[in-house]
């Protein structure tokens, strides 16, 4: 019978410092996660240090290596917010019926009045990703696997009057499948946003 081998104190705290690593590691990714969130959502550099300070946390906890400097994620917010008024001002597509959102991804979603030609009775949706650009998708269940009915392709941003020609070639399907593009970093990505920023409300 083969017993087995004695661990060694020094393999044993080998092991619990790995172990102590690699809990820290998890926190601090739950934590920059938490906070790339929280930054997403924030109206300013204020805003967001108020709620970091609210949820114990700091703006270190970002990311490594962030800095007010290098955060492009309140930029992009207002920009991806301007840039998708635009679009639906383009499209005929009221506000309330779209949505978007900076996280580890940022999103922005249209609802189309206008139903699928391929499924009858589905409702239409456009779609757009920084990992994939403009997309008229079939609005699916939450079990069901996208149908995504063409991608705009050619560049992440195009100019909202292109995306509505876009969306009018889709419905009449003289427009091809095409094929995502990605946008590129963030920062590059908020600064062609940057035309699109609407100036802040007063009381809104």
């Amino acid at each position: 019978m083969t017993r087995p081998r004695p661990i060694a104190p020094g393999d044993e705290r080998g092991r619990f410092s790995r172990a102590l690593d690699e809990a820290r590691t998890a926190e601090l990714e739950l934590q920059a996660h938490a906070a790339r969130t929280v930054a997403g959502h924030a109206v300013d550099a204020q805003d967001c240090g108020t709620l970091l300070s609210m949820l114990g946390l700091s703006a270190d906890s970002r990311a490594p290596g962030w800095s007010r400097s290098t955060d492009s994620t309140p930029a992009l917010s207002r920009g991806l917010s301007g840039y998708l008024h635009a679009v639906a001002a383009a499209t005929g597509v009221p506000e309330e019926g779209t949505s978007f959102e900076v996280s580890d991804t940022a999103t922005a979603y249209l609802a189309l009045p206008q139903h699928s030609p391929l499924r009858p009775g589905r409702d239409l949706m456009l779609v757009w990703s920084e990992h994939s650009g403009w997309s008229v998708s079939v609005e699916t269940g939450p079990t069901e696997v996208p149908v995504v009915v063409a991608f705009f392709g050619a560049d992440a941003v195009p100019d909202p009057l292109l995306v509505a020609q876009f969306v009018a070639e889709v419905l009449v399907g003289s427009r091809g499948p095409g094929s995502p593009v990605r946008a590129g970093d963030r920062q590059a990505l908020a600064a062609r946003l940057a035309r699109y920023t609407r100036p802040n409300r007063l009381g809104s």
